[in-house]
């Protein structure tokens, strides 16, 4: 792929993140700015910007009371005089009201998307976007990184068969790595990416995850990792590890950048960093690599993204659809964003889609609709193909961590001439779920028309996720299980209740039993581990099994979490009828299960008349009973089965 980066911007030169220049002349709304801004040195602003161009911006409405536009980042700006068209400005510039296609937007809260499959970055998703009537609002969006070093006119390194750079975490996961080569031999590289948990040479460090690339020079060579793959811990120091896998002598030579006052970490004790060749020696002198770290720290989380080179895999015939879905398993606490590539239909790339998502299970939406419907336009891409996305502000669409969901897109009032659209797959790269397919035609529903699942192909897909940021119930134990002998009773047990999400965990605790309690019943957690104690009154208890739960409720979206609790209460084994005696009454029960040698036991309830453990119920087993015999109401010896 050809590089997509461009101008510099001077942050003094920037508008800001949010401004506003007041028009008037229009009833509606306007935005502008630039997207998939990239700081060129992470931590320092000014040292400028890198913006991609010919990504995609998508708008996204509350609701489908308007449907939402797409941008071609780089083709359609506005410098002060206007939103004008370009071929492409080379930068990440956006606007809406345009002469020729008026797609300025009534006031309101709006969300924005933006990303490329294709190209290296990490999709971003802007909540609570406010457009405003007759007035044209600043927007600027930079897309999350962890590390970046982003100059090829510093010079490069030497070749080598691998090269690190070491930076510290400000995220909870790394999502992509780029990297750019002055020159390489090698035709292929691992991209790992390593945790420092031994404080010594960066070659001993851990591996946490890799992948591997085809790789080629002056290019932005590339690898995407779904949130939870390459967990960190912020504040603690990572490598970004390549080797050169195959071609030639294996080596390459990454651009790189000389450390000075504007170097990454400058001034910032707590942040480290710098290029090691692969024996693990600093670099000579000190300089940082031409790489950047993709990461979640804006809040969100890349659930699912593409896996494959190019478009992806393109079926037909019989993948085209006016519908398409997707299960996927949820990781945060709502839904940020959603795209797909996709074929159009005789070259109809510009259709409207309507987005629905949906409980699911694993065969498909079998749940209720979450969440608002959302309509927003296609953009356009290159070979007859679209790019369609769609975003939410956090909260529009609650997930459950760890459940099943299902993103339904579906083209909305198409072309008369359209097939719908045939979304580009990736194989069975993503675990948690696989693409669905619809059988009916638009409009005209049918008995019969169904979802057909497709679980060797995932639909070309990007879920981006809010992350989960309130409290999250966690116990020490999920069951209890306890024996006593008849009569006695029991020591007390303990688990702990603890908040490992975020704010503060208000905790209630209940059970349903009258011979358990639990103390304390109520509680609060930021983090720590709070002890509750189970005691019993196991002596009131007849003989056999008792079950009860314990029920820990509170403000965590997990709520409520229970403990299963069983106590067997036991007797000696000749105590047939469990009243701690030995006498005729167990005699009598004795003789109805009796076999003799070697006969079998036919029913299961004399099982435990089988005190020898032999298989029958003989003379043997007699004289167990006999010497334990007790008499009424005389509670029996509880060693009498082992005594001579």
């Amino acid at each position: 792929m050809d590089r997509k980066s461009a101008a510099v911007w001077n942050l003094a030169a920037m508008v800001g993140v949010l401004g506003i220049w007041a028009q008037t002349g229009w009833a509606e709304g306007d935005i502008k700015g630039h997207a998939t801004r990239i700081e060129r040195i992470k931590g320092q602003p000014q040292m400028g910007y890198v913006e991609v161009a010919e990504t995609n911006l998508f708008i996204a409405p509350a609701t489908d009371s308007v449907y939402g536009p797409s941008k071609r980042l780089g083709t359609r700006c506005n410098y002060g005089s206007g939103c004008q068209e370009f071929a492409n400005t080379n930068d990440g510039c956006y606007c809406t009201g345009f002469w020729r296609d008026n797609d300025s937007l009534p006031g309101g809260i709006y969300s924005i998307l933006v990303n490329e499959p294709e190209f290296f970055i990490r999709p971003k998703v802007l909540p609570d976007v406010t457009i405003i009537d007759d007035q044209t609002v600043t927007v600027d969006i930079d897309i999350p990184i962890d590390y970046s070093t982003y100059f090829d006119n510093s010079g490069w390194t030497s070749y080598d068969t691998t090269w690190y750079q070491t930076f510290t975490a400000t995220g909870t996961s790394v999502t992509g790595v780029s990297f750019v080569l002055a020159g390489t031999n090698a035709t292929s590289a691992e991209v790992a990416v390593l945790e420092d948990n031994t404080g010594g040479n960066v070659t001993s460090w851990r591996v946490l995850g890799s992948q591997t690339v085809s790789i080629g020079t002056n290019t932005d060579n590339w690898v995407r990792f779904r949130s939870g793959e390459i967990p960190m811990t912020p504040g603690t120091q990572y490598a970004v590890r390549i080797t050169g896998l195959a071609g030639g002598d294996l080596k390459f030579a990454p651009y790189k950048r000389n450390k000075d006052s504007n170097s990454y970490g400058y001034g910032n004790p707590d942040i480290d960093g710098q290029a090691y060749a692969a024996n693990g020696s600093p670099h000579d002198p000190p300089c940082d690599l031409h790489y950047l770290v993709f990461a979640d720290n804006d809040g969100t989380l890349v659930t699912m993204n593409k896996r494959t080179a190019g478009l992806g895999i393109l079926k037909s015939p019989g993948y085209w659809s006016f519908m398409w879905g997707q299960t996927f398993v949820a990781l945060g606490g709502s839904v940020a964003g959603v795209d797909v590539k996709a074929a159009s239909a005789n070259h109809r790339w510009d259709t409207k889609f309507r987005w629905r998502i949906y409980a699911a299970e694993e065969n498909g939406p079998t749940g209720p609709q979450i969440g608002p419907t959302k309509i927003t336009k296609a953009a356009w891409q290159p070979a007859g193909s679209f790019h369609q996305g769609v975003s939410y502000n956090p909260d529009d669409v609650p997930l459950m961590p760890g459940d099943t969901y299902f993103i339904q897109l579906e083209a909305y009032d198409p072309y008369p001439d359209s097939q719908g659209f045939n979304p580009y797959l990736m194989g069975n790269t993503y675990q948690y779920g696989h693409g669905y397919w619809w059988s009916g035609e638009y409009g005209n529903p049918q008995p019969g028309d169904h979802w057909d699942p497709r679980p060797d192909d995932d639909v070309n897909m990007t879920i981006i996720e809010y992350e989960y940021t309130g409290p999250w119930i966690e116990l020490s134990r999920n069951s209890i299980s306890r024996m006593v002998y008849l009569g006695d009773n029991l020591s007390s047990d303990t688990f702990t209740v603890k908040n490992v999400g975020g704010e503060t965990l208000n905790y209630n605790i209940t059970d349903n039993a009258g011979w358990l309690s639990v103390f304390p019943a109520t509680g609060s957690s930021v983090g720590e581990p709070d002890t509750i104690t189970v005691s019993y009154s196991a002596s009131t208890l007849s003989y056999g099994d008792h079950f009860a739960t314990i029920t820990v409720s509170g403000n965590a979206l997990n709520s409520p979490l229970t403990i299963d609790v069983t106590v067997t209460v036991h007797t000696v084994g000749p105590d047939l009828d469990g009243d701690a005696d030995v006498d005729q009454g167990d005699f009598g029960l004795f003789q109805v299960c009796y076999t003799g040698p070697g006969g079998p036991i036919s029913e299961p309830a004399c099982e435990v008349a089988d005190f020898e453990g032999d298989g029958d119920v003989d003379l043997g087993d007699f004289g167990i009973l006999r010497g334990c015999m007790s008499g009424a109401d005389v509670p029996a010896d509880r060693n009498c089965e082992s005594a001579d």
